[in-house]
């Protein structure tokens, strides 16, 4: 059973799943048009002002992002591993092997080549770092959006009390011939 897409009188294209092979060579000549429908949509789809807004969101958020890791590492750290009686946190880890570099020196004073072992370590310095950088990243865009979300309500409020004069005039009239009956 392969699915496949097929075009019907007025209603576009749909899928179709319960066909066999059998009926594939019947429906080679809609291909290229097929591609074309595809084509299309896809390129209404991705040229959206929507779609754009958020590419430029993605490439600023890694941005954002590369700049907070910096701050943390930079300028974060280096202050709190003072404090902490000079600590760098970059260099925290747990060594269960230690690497070997690739090549050594002997006994008797020869170079002989060694296979390089990479070092087995839990980095749990860095661990501290990262998660220290990814809560100011989530403070600084929970700040963010708590901000747009602000100006968004305020801006719908202000929508909702700007009334036209011609409305606020006729319930002035309403009110008062309510008031008269």
């Amino acid at each position: 059973m392969w699915p496949f897409f097929a075009r019907n009188e007025g209603l576009g294209v749909k899928l179709v799943t319960n066909c066999n092979i059998v009926c594939f060579p019947t429906l080679w000549w809609m291909e290229s048009e097929l591609i074309e429908i595809m084509l299309t949509e896809f390129k209404e789809f991705a040229f959206k002002g929507n779609m754009m807004d958020m590419a430029v969101g993605f490439i600023l958020g890694g941005a954002f992002a590369t700049v907070v890791k910096s701050l943390v590492d930079n300028v974060v750290m280096p202050p709190l591993g003072a404090m902490l009686a000079n600590v760098d946190f970059s260099n925290m880890k747990h060594v269960f092997q230690a690497g070997v570099p690739a090549v050594e020196a002997s006994e008797d004073g020869s170079i002989k080549a060694v296979p390089e072992v990479a070092e087995v370590a839990i980095k749990y310095g860095q661990f501290i770092q990262d998660f220290i950088s990814f809560t100011l990243l989530a403070f600084v865009v929970f700040i963010i959006v708590k901000k747009v979300v602000a100006a968004f309500e305020k801006e719908k409020e202000e929508e909702v009390e700007e009334t036209p004069a011609q409305e606020q005039l006729l319930e002035e009239i309403r009110d008062l011939l309510k008031k008269q009956a």
